[in-house]
């Protein structure tokens, strides 16, 4: 007996919607550089199908009460679907209206073969990674106004990864191996599996361009990715109710990964009521967060009026010492604001751009503002491109220090301009830099 029996037109147009998105995707998948249409799948899938999917398997039923109310929202759908769909549909079509550039693909990435063969020098990707492994180490010791950019500066180790993907370097296979041990250490430290998920798509993405695959070989490629994130996020509950609620001296962080990444794979008739399937249900329904928005603000709080995101602008450029009041980037706050939610403990989450649409402008001008948050991001893809084509082509290997929180449709506004600002301009220093010790990028 199939679950999908109470069709309406909306839903129909949303799994329509959401179907198409997907195939296209899929479809330029090794023909383009995909984030925007990630993106776009992303926004559509978590804002408006979760929630279908959400009633139709009736997991709202295994659920408790005070995660997401009766129905998987915390207003009437209707309410929440009257809004969201034309939000999600500006933004989409922001993000489509700017024609990528045409490229080939299969002539780009010769290009850049050759540039990295003749104008870059031999030891950049473990110079890359040297730097890359000592700001992973060091990082975490340092004080909060200095963490964001060795947060960047450790990404570099995945830039040598691209670098190797399209350059003939002996020495390749120990940056793919070094790059993957410091992952695993970051995950096993900390219990944060975001670099490992996050980076896997850049690099498959990237992967990909120099394959050509059909479009069954990519779907099947999509299939194994979506199983492989849900296995993590049942590892990643499991690791951290050890790590997180238990004495850590019980367990060594290594040893209590390899526990709950074996508990996973042997358990096989896991129940689908159990805590961590629970939980990863509430990450993935972004809509009811959003909704906890919708009911909240005005009615309890007043429109920000912009304050999130044009303060989030200015408070890119300018240092907390300076401006000590500036808008905190992260999602407990704006869960708290604009949701009235207390996040549990060290679970992350966050409004959103949908929701921090609707916190700002309301019904109309948060629209709009979805559709030029969507303009903005093809816009800055392409101007990064065209600069790789038109000056360094290397650059168009350091896309995802910029992209990376962009492509993340659960953050907010303040968190992906500040991440996106700082990236450009740590690429603008590592550039000159690099020209002043003679480091040929």
């Amino acid at each position: 007996m199939s679950y999908f029996t109470k069709y309406d037109s909306r839903d129909i147009m949303i799994y329509a919607m959401d179907i198409a998105i997907l195939v296209n995707l899929i479809s330029r998948i090794g023909k383009s550089f995909v984030f925007l249409e990630f993106i776009a799948f992303s926004a559509v899938t978590f804002w408006l199908t979760t929630p279908l999917l959400v009633w139709e398997l009736e997991i709202n039923k295994l659920l408790p009460y005070n995660l997401f109310g009766v129905d998987g929202l915390a207003i009437k759908r209707e309410e929440y679907y009257h809004f969201a769909i034309p939000a999600t549909l500006s933004m989409v079509l922001g993000l489509y209206l700017i024609k990528p550039m045409e490229i080939n693909m299969k002539e780009l990435t010769e290009r850049l073969k050759k540039h990295i063969s003749e104008k870059t020098g031999t030891q950049i990707p473990l110079q890359m990674f040297a730097i890359g492994a000592f700001s992973y180490i060091i990082g975490p010791f340092l004080p909060s106004a200095l963490k964001f950019f060795f947060y960047l500066a450790s990404q570099l180790v995945f830039i040598a990864v691209l670098y190797c993907f399209f350059g003939k370097y002996t020495y390749k296979k120990w940056i793919y191996w070094g790059a993957g041990f410091l992952t695993l250490i970051s995950v096993a430290s900390s219990g944060m599996f975001g670099d490992l998920v996050w980076w896997g798509l850049v690099l498959a993405i990237y992967f990909m361009l120099m394959r050509d695959w059909s479009f069954l070989k990519k779907s099947m490629l999509i299939i194994l990715a979506v199983f492989s994130i849900s296995f993590l996020q049942t590892i990643k509950i499991g690791y951290r109710q050890i790590m997180w609620r238990k004495n850590k001296q019980e367990m060594g962080s290594f040893h209590a990964l390899g526990h709950v990444t074996l508990k996973a794979l042997t358990n096989t008739n896991q129940s689908r009521s159990n805590p961590a399937f629970k939980l990863a249900v509430f990450r993935v329904n972004q809509a009811y967060l959003v909704s906890l928005v919708l009911k909240h603000v005005p009615k309890k709080e007043p429109f920000a009026n912009g304050e999130t995101i044009f303060g989030s602008l200015l408070g890119s450029f300018v240092p907390r010492f300076l401006w000590p009041n500036k808008p905190v980037a992260g999602g407990f706050e704006n869960i708290r604001r604009f949701g009235g939610y207390e996040p549990y403990g060290n679970t992350a989450m966050d409004i959103g751009q949908i929701g921090d649409a609707w916190a700002n402008f309301g019904y109309g001008y948060g629209i709009l503002f979805l559709f030029l948050y969507g303009l903005a991001n093809a816009g800055l893809l392409r101007w990064m491109i065209s600069s790789g084509l038109n000056g360094n082509l290397s650059i168009i290997l350091w896309l995802p220090i910029v992209f990376l929180m962009l492509l993340k449709v659960e953050t907010s506004v303040v968190t992906t301009f500040n991440a996106a600002l700082k990236g450009i301009f740590f690429i603008f220093i590592s550039f000159r830099l690099g020209k002043m010790v003679n480091l040929q990028f």
